[in-house]
């Protein structure tokens, strides 16, 4: 692997690394988004509990009534019509049924009231009305169940998370829920807008990136360009640099390199003619020498000659 990325471009290395990085980036964006999602689920679920908790406490502000001898039925009766018109972000609403459970109050739907929903099921089979019975008598400080449900003015069941808890002297069940519908539009909403800042981050660092990029590879060619060019034996050529990074500082080396390797030779060349000039002179003297010893050899001979001849004449 070292060895693959070794022999990569440094191109390709840095598109690499911006393609890591926006690849990230999309990571921590679809993390952001489930974050998000999972957040305001959390505050819709909190805020359900706190509508539930507080109906739970107009019902026990109607028990002390019959504590203080209100007729039960009178009571029950008033708190039904009170918690019939309580409304929250516009149409979210409450319900009462009991153990049995039968319905005790529906705002929406007047005609399950009074009727038993134990057969009571969602599209997905689920017998609802028993969840919510059977948790609110197994946990008394209430819970949440997931289910289907029409929304107001809809016959289309959609996906529910309802919170209910049980008032205990009367038997009923109190509930009320949070359609996952406006949710998952909420968190979609919420989701397109990160993804698109994300994507504007990406595009912004990919531009950079491009600048970058190509601000490295082009002075890398053409140092790469006058290394061959050096290598070739073109010590002359003239680097333009028009940057003070380091890309800028290695053409400006390159072609100090280049002119310096060029008066070096230079100066070898020079040195080498010298020596050339110096060798013919040294040659034509030692010719010149040779030639006069070859004339002081000649005239030695003749004089050995005329002394012999001399001698001759004596005898």
């Amino acid at each position: 692997m070292r060895e693959f990325i070794r022999g990569l471009s440094v191109a390709t290395k840095l598109r690499i690394l911006v393609g890591a990085g926006a690849v990230g980036l999309g990571l921590l964006a679809w993390q952001s988004v489930r974050v998000l999602e999972t957040r305001m689920l959390d505050e819709r679920q909190a805020k359900v509990r706190a509508t539930v908790e507080t109906v739970h406490g107009v019902l026990a502000a109607y028990a002390r009534q019959v504590e203080a001898g209100v007729a039960l039925a009178d009571a029950q009766r008033q708190a039904i019509d009170a918690v019939r018109g309580l409304r929250y972000e516009g149409t979210e609403y409450f319900w009462i049924n009991d153990l049995e459970p039968r319905m005790v109050m529906h705002p929406n739907q007047p005609g399950l009231d009074g009727k038993n929903l134990s057969n009571e099921r969602d599209p997905n089979g689920k017998r609802l009305f028993v969840d919510f019975a059977e948790l609110a008598r197994r946990v008394p400080a209430g819970g949440l169940v997931a289910y289907l449900w029409p929304k107001p003015g809809s016959a289309a069941p959609v996906r529910k998370i309802s919170y209910v808890k049980l008032f205990a002297p009367w038997g009923w069940v109190v509930g009320s829920g949070v359609y996952l519908d406006d949710l998952e539009e909420a968190s979609a909403e919420e989701a397109r807008r990160v993804l698109w800042a994300a994507a504007a981050i990406v595009a912004v660092l990919g531009a950079g990136a491009w600048f970058v990029v190509r601000g490295i590879t082009r002075p890398l060619a053409r140092a790469v360009s006058a290394a061959d060019r050096i290598a070739a034996g073109d010590l002359r050529q003239e680097l333009v640099v028009t940057s003070g990074d380091e890309v800028g500082r290695l053409l400006a080396a390159m072609s100090a390199m280049g002119r310096r390797l060029a008066d070096v030779i230079g100066e070898v060349r020079a040195g080498a003619d010298a020596l050339a000039v110096a060798s013919q002179h040294v040659s034509i003297a030692s010719q010149s020498l040779s030639q006069g010893t070859g004339e002081q050899a000649a005239s030695a001979d003749e004089m050995t000659a005329a002394l012999q001849r001399m001698s001759a004449s004596i005898e």
